[in-house]
C-alpha cells in the first residue's frame, strides 16, 4: 500500500515537472514570437532565428518545435500582455537563464539586419519584467547583433 501511494506520488511529482516545463517553454515561445510580431510583419528569417534559438535551448525534436511554435502564435494572438508569461520565468528560471532568453530576444529582433524601434522597445519592456539589470540588457543586445546574419555584398 506504502509503496503504491508513493509511486501515485513520485508520478504526479513528474507530470507535474513536465507540465510546468512544457509551460515555461511556451511563455519563452510567446515572447520570442512578440518580437518577431511587434514590427508588424513576421517574416520568414525572424522565424528561422525564433525555432533555431528553440531548437539550441531545449533541444526538441522538429515535431515539438512545430508544436510548440503553432501553440506560441495561437496564445500570442489570445494573450493581451506579457507579464503572464514573464512571471513564469520568474518563478522557474535562474538569473543567467533569463539572459540567455534575452539574447534569443536580440537575435529573433536582428534576424532581419533591421532593428524596429518598437521591437527594441518591447525588448525592452520584457527585460524590465524579467529583472534583468541594464548593463545587462546592453550586453545582451551586443551579442544579438554579433549573431545576426551579414549580409553577402
Amino acid at each position: 500500500m506504502l509503496k503504491h501511494l508513493t509511486s501515485l506520488f513520485s508520478t504526479a511529482t513528474q507530470e507535474t515537472a513536465t507540465s510546468k516545463t512544457q509551460q515555461t517553454q511556451l511563455a519563452v515561445s510567446v515572447l520570442l514570437f512578440e518580437i518577431s510580431a511587434t514590427d508588424g510583419q513576421v517574416e520568414a528569417r525572424e522565424v528561422s532565428a525564433l525555432k533555431d534559438f528553440l531548437l539550441s535551448y531545449y533541444n526538441l525534436p522538429t515535431s515539438e518545435l512545430d508544436s510548440l511554435y503553432q501553440n506560441a502564435v495561437s496564445r500570442h494572438h489570445e494573450s493581451t500582455d506579457l507579464y503572464q508569461y514573464t512571471r513564469l520565468i520568474n518563478d522557474h528560471f535562474e538569473y543567467a537563464e533569463k539572459l540567455t532568453i534575452l539574447r534569443g530576444l536580440w537575435e529573433v529582433a536582428f534576424a532581419d539586419n533591421e532593428l524596429d524601434k518598437y521591437e527594441e522597445s518591447q525588448i525592452r519592456k520584457i527585460s524590465d519584467l524579467l529583472y534583468i539589470r541594464h548593463s545587462d540588457f546592453i550586453k545582451q543586445k551586443a551579442l544579438g547583433i554579433q549573431a545576426a546574419p551579414q549580409e553577402k555584398q
